[in-house]
């Protein structure tokens, strides 16, 4: 890694392909013994090699064989020194992960054999333990030692068969010990005179004999195959003073200073380095140079062995000991004589150069992510070619940028500052290219207008051509003359196929000219085909405008649609160009539709073509057009007839008109009245049930409404206060509304299923999130999550209720602190398993917060168990820092906490606006992330990491299955029915009179209902049998529109049309007679659409006889 660093060129050859023919190019070999040493064939071809040429150089680190090999003779260690050590006590559990710096070799993996045996040494603890040697017949740890002291060796274990164990220092016998069957311990003492001056040692156990269990005892044991001579608890090595089985550590890791004393070491002579302790021989030859010695017990480190025709240096530890550069840089410079370039210069900067032709690519990476690093860089220019283009390629994470260099010398130079890693590319070329933004699109020929300039003293000739390694990315040749100084504008060609991905793709564009070559690394932009929409699938056959939409992306830009022609009904219609994430809007003169006396809506097939590359592509869409008639039939107090038209299947909604808003009401055709209000803009909202791709009149009337009912209610309390509430209650679900927890959700009641959802939830809150360490990239979620928030539900604030009708309920929640202020507005409506909140948020001076969570949609987790996208979540009852989480730098269009297998009822966020949030983070989480506890809350969280203003507009949707339903919502949401009131109406016929309905009819849309009488004081299924066909007349019953209600709340039912029956959820009471309603129309009256609160029963629900 040094050599990479000092931008050294070099090759590596791995052990087993070492030959002296392999070796024969090279001037200098470096061959790192690793502390493990050579093979027998390595030291013989790195010998053969070193005396077989002229003026080679070997460096090699310690192997004592080739020490040998070399001359050097080994010294008597413990004479080394006369210095007496301090009282030491080392203990190492082994089997625990502390054992790591002590093992060195002969050990089998960990393993815990539970609790120790009574009597033993940590009796009541786990024995951790490892197996020796595993393989072989030694095993070997690395520990301190007291020089010159007495020390005694302590061990348990567990051992099968007996065995004998020889005790080695360095490979020194210095004691031994017998090895008995069963869990026992063992002490030797390691004589003063066998220690001597040693500070660290190599402690081997030498076994006599390899147990093999399997060769053992093959009927217990089949299948081991290690070598299991002693299982090791534990290790102590301490002065004799100290008493057996002390586990307080008394030692330190001695250290070691090399010290250079030779000219060869350039500015490193007469310096030190410390280093951590190995151990090494002392070593010492008749005709070596010593260039540096050991300081702690004057054994040389770096040896200088001199040949006739070569040299070696042989360093009596690791190569990887010292850390400074400038070893190596003086060892190639002065030693080597082949200096090197260090093309790039910076602290903890590796750094490594690729070629191709004339163009250099330089790529620099930082080691220490700490803190950004500032680099030098200087590349040599090939002989006599001037540096055509300086590029940065990549850096942090951006891509492609123009350079600045300065040059001189020969030398490209150039200064910068990287955080993580960079790449330049340095281009040596007589001619400079400048290239405009590369984009095409699939099944594209695009000429891009390049100018190319000569920048040399001469006249140049060649070509200029697009390369590519993708298949489908192609370009043609140019061939381009120029002389001294002269400039021309080129038409470069470039092909992408129509098979090709979109997507970015990186291409370099060859530069040939007078026999050299140089390369220029270039990104192309393959823009995604177009992807057209009808944004409007409904015309409005009075003043039909077709409008046209190229959906972005959120990956890449699309191609702009162009040489759009659409095809309708015969009529060719030319549209503009439509560029990625726009949409044109085009006036028609014209659609045919035939005149009828009703409301229609026709079905259309509208075609679109429009250019890619050279061919064009062809769309179909299904279109509709609203055909108003010529008149409509008369109502007594209608002011204007309204017609929504349905493109989709059957929906149950909400829809708004303008034209009068006071005083006014919302009939069908049939006279009754449906639930309405004026909204507040000047427009009527009114309840509707459209059946499937079809044209319902409605009619505006004159007159304050009748007082229809709706399932809706409203409750409020308290406002203003800072203590206020209000309840929202429909069929599906009741929500409430809390002053003194910020104004956010308290209560979010299922009342399907009967679970509350709220948890403070639907709140803004700003601060920290987590701390990454860059010291310790890879992390985990506890060591990440460092949350520091305010938090809306922690102060008051304001609720205001701006409508109560029976068609919506509008409510306002306003909170704000010294750094943010939110604005909250809420729309319920009546008969929907949804509501809509719209968020404005406005940061006033957020500082140092890292993110401003703009919607915490934190719940209850109740049975909820996995989050769409992703599919986060972890089934786990044991306490957790979390239970599954996701965060990502981009906010999808529909969110779903979901409840699998079943899918009994799954919680949606639908995002119809996100305008300054950038962010999601989604997942399942104990009370206080992220301290370990049970799971409490399943949460999104919309984020805007720029903290900037917020206006976000989502749907919050109970439903069952999954997220497939609320994908299917947002469709819904995105084509709404199209309202067509009529202005100025023709009326014919005589005026129909208004249906009066009793006050108490909850579904205005139903012509029909049954009163149901149950008593009875058991909880259970209701099941009641009605004739359908005598009440309907013989017409066939639409089963999808029975709903069952008692006291204008929509109860779950099932239906089942065969047996005329219908089942429906109650709670008893105790005693007394309660009254429900079963409401059904029939099949031709329109087709309604299914009950959100449709169930299936169990089977044992259905024999209860409590009713």
């Amino acid at each position: 890694q040094t050599l990479r660093h000092l931008g050294c060129r070099f090759d590596l050859i791995p052990d087993g392909l070492l030959t002296a023919e392999r070796l024969a190019p090279f001037k200098l070999v470096i061959a790192p013994s690793c502390g493990v040493g050579f093979s027998q064939e390595a030291r013989a071809a790195l010998l053969d090699w070193a005396r077989g040429g002229q003026d080679r150089r070997l460096a090699v680190s310690a192997d004592a064989k080739l020490a040998t090999a070399l001359g050097l003779k080994k010294l008597d260690k413990a004479a080394l020194s006369s210095e007496t050590g301090g009282d030491l006590n080392v203990f190492v559990d082994i089997g625990a992960e502390s054992d790591e710096p002590f093992v060195v070799e002969g050990f089998s993996q960990r393993e815990n054999w539970g609790k120790l045996p009574k009597g033993a040494f940590g009796e009541g603890t786990n024995a951790t333990m490892r197996w020796t040697p595993g393989v072989g017949r030694a095993t070997t740890l690395m520990l301190p030692f007291s020089p010159n002291r007495e020390h005694a060796l302590r061990l348990q274990g567990s051992a099968l068969w007996p065995n004998h164990a020889v005790v080695r220092l360095d490979g020194a016998p210095a004691a031994e010990f017998d090895v008995k069957p069963g869990f026992n311990e063992y002490e030797v003492t390691l004589p003063a005179s066998k220690v001597g001056g040693r500070k660290a040692a190599a402690v081997t156990f030498e076994y006599a004999t390899a147990h093999v269990p399997r060769e053992q005892d093959p009927k217990r044991f089949p299948n081991e195959a290690r070598v299991c001579n002693l299982a090791l608890d534990y290790v102590q090595l301490s002065t004799s003073n100290m008493p057996a089985r002390l586990t307080e550590q008394r030692f330190d890791w001695p250290k070691a200073t090399i010290a250079f004393a030779n000219p060869l070491w350039g500015s490193l002579n007469g310096r030190t380095a410390s280093i951590r302790w190995q151990p090494h021989d002392s070593l010492a030859s008749d005709n070596a140079t010593i260039l540096s010695t050991y300081t702690t017990d004057g054994a040389p480190r770096d040896i200088l062995l001199r040949w006739p025709n070569s040299e070696v240096i042989y360093a009596n530890g690791l190569f990887s000991e010292v850390g400074d550069a400038e070893y190596w840089r003086s060892l190639l410079a002065n030693w080597a004589k082949t200096p090197a370039e260090e093309f790039v210069k910076g602290d903890d900067v590796m750094s490594a150069r690729l070629s191709a032709g004339d163009t250099q690519i330089v790529l620099a990476a930082n080691y220490d992510i700490i803190k950004p690093k500032d680099i030098q860089l200087a590349v040599s220019a090939p002989l006599g070619l001037p540096l055509s283009e300086a590029r940065l390629l990549a850096k942090d994470g951006s891509a492609h940028a123009a350079l600045q260099a300065d040059v001189a010398d020969g030398r490209v130079r150039l200064k910068d500052r990287l955080g993580y890693y960079a790449v330049y590319q340095f281009a040596f070329s007589p001619v400079r290219l400048t290239v405009p933004e590369l984009v095409a699109q699939p099944g594209e020929t695009r000429e891009f207008a390049v100018t190319a300039a000569n920048i040399s003293q001469a006249a140049v000739s060649g070509t200029i051509q697009v390369k590519s390694v993708i298949p489908t990315i192609v370009g043609e040749p140019v061939r381009v003359s120029l002389k001294p100084g002269e400039a021309v504008r080129v038409k470069l060609p470039l092909t992408v196929k129509d098979t090709a991905d979109w997507g970015r793709k990186t291409v370099v564009i060859e530069l040939s000219f007078n026999g050299r070559t140089a390369y220029l690394w270039r990104e192309l932009v393959v823009q995604r085909n177009p992807q057209l929409r009808l944004a409007q699938p409904i015309l409005d056959a009075r003043k039909p405008i077709l409008s046209l939409e190229n959906t972005d992306d959120t990956f890449s830009r699309n191609a702009t649609a162009q040489q759009v022609v659409a095809h309708l009904d015969g009529v060719r219609v030319r549209l503009a160009d439509i560029p990625s994430g726009t949409r044109v809007d085009q006036p028609l003169d014209k659609v045919s539709v035939r005149s009828d006396e009703r409301a229609m809506l026709v079905s259309k097939t509208l075609t679109v073509e429009h250019q890619v590359g050279a061919k064009t592509a062809k769309t179909t869409f299904p279109a509709h057009v609203a055909a108003m008639p010529g008149a409509f039939p008369a109502m007594k107090g209608a002011l204007l007839p309204v017609v929504a038209f349905n493109p989709g299947d059957a929906r149950e909604c909400e829809l708004a008109a303008s034209g009068p808003s006071k005083g006014v009401h919302v009939r069908v055709a049939d006279g009754r009245a449906v639930p309405s209000q004026p909204d507040g803009d000047g427009r009527t909202i009114f309840h509707a049930v459209l059946p499937p791709s079809s044209a319902t009149t409605f009619y505006l009337c004159d007159g304050p409404s009748p007082a229809v009912k709706t399932d809706l209610s409203v409750s409020a309390d308290a406002l203003g206060t800072g203590r206020g509430k209000v309840t929202v209650r429909n069929s599906h679900l009741e929500v409430t509304l809390d002053e003194a927890k910020g104004g956010t959700v308290t209560r979010l009641k299922s009342l399907a299923t009967g679970l509350d959802y709220a948890a403070e939830s639907l709140g803004v809150s700003y601060g920290s999130f987590s701390h990454y360490d860059p010291t310790h990239p890879a992390t985990n979620t506890v060591n990440f999550i460092h949350e520091s928030k305010a938090r809306q539900a922690s102060t008051p604030g304001r609720i205001t209720l701006l409508a109560d009708g029976p068609v919506q309920a509008q409510v306002r929640v306003e909170w704000q602190d010294a750094l943010v202020s939110v604005v909250q507005t809420y729309w319920f409506s009546a008969f929907q398993d949804y509501f809509r909140l719209r968020n404005e948020v406005k940061p006033k001076k957020l500082g140092d917060a890292e993110e401003l969570v703009a919607l915490d949609a934190r719940f209850a987790v109740n049975k909820l168990t996995k989050s769409y996208p992703n599919f986060v979540g972890i089934r786990e009852t044991k306490e957790q820092p979390h239970f599954g989480w996701r965060m990502g730098p981009w906010v999808p269009d529909y969110l779903t906490l979901m409840t699998p297998p079943r899918f009994e009822e799954s919680l949606s966020l639908i995002v119809t606006r996100k305008q300054g949030v950038d962010s999601v983070r989604q997942g399942f989480w104990p009370r206080e992330r992220p301290k370990a506890g049970p799971c409490e809350f399943a949460q999104i969280e919309l984020i805007s990491s720029t903290r900037s203003d917020v206006d976000l507009e989502v749907y919050v949707k109970l439903h069952e299955g999954h997220q497939i339903v609320a994908k299917r919502s947002l469709e819904s949401l995105r084509q709404p029915p199209l309202v067509c009131p009529e202005s100025n109406p023709k009326w014919a016929g005589t005026a129909r009179e208004p249906v009066l309905t009793p006050a108490d009819w909850l579904f205005p849309f139903h012509a029909y209902r049954a009163p149901v009488k149950v008593s009875g004081a058991k909880s259970g299924v209701v099941t009641a049998t009605i004739d359908f066909a005598s009440a309907l007349g013989g017409a066939k019953l639409d089963a999808n529109s029975v709903r069952v209600a008692e006291e204008s709340v929509e109860r779950p039912c099932a239906v089942h049309p065969e047996r005329q029956a219908v089942q429906w959820q109650a709670d008893g009471g105790a005693g007394g007679t309660r009254l429900f309603h079963v409401y059904f129309d029939a099949l031709d009256a329109g087709p309604k659409p299914i009950s959100r609160l449709r169930r299936t029963f169990a089977l044992d629900q259905l024999i209860d006889e409590g009713f």
